[in-house]
């Protein structure tokens, strides 16, 4: 669990899904409902209630390229770290 909540905040901004311009009302609230269960999996992650790694299992579906994300995730949290 990671109960420094400044690292707590900056952590939970590196995964955060970007949500494109869409066509349709419906393609957003898709979009939308699939970024909070990414957020909703991200903060039981922080809470230590599942591990890292059953975080990736669960946002899979939700995310195009999951090695991409993971790819991303790392990026961004190596520049936190800086």
């Amino acid at each position: 669990m990671i109960t420094d909540l400044f690292l707590r905040r900056e952590l939970h901004s590196c995964t955060n899904l970007i949500i494109p311009i869409c066509d349709t009302d419906e393609e957003f609230n898709q979009l939308m409902s699939d970024a909070h269960k990414v957020q909703q999996a991200t903060t039981k992650m922080l809470n230590g209630e599942i591990s890292l790694w059953e975080l990736m299992e669960a946002i899979e579906p939700f995310v195009p390229d999951i090695d991409d994300y993971c790819d991303e995730v790392e990026k961004n949290i190596c520049q936190l770290m800086e």
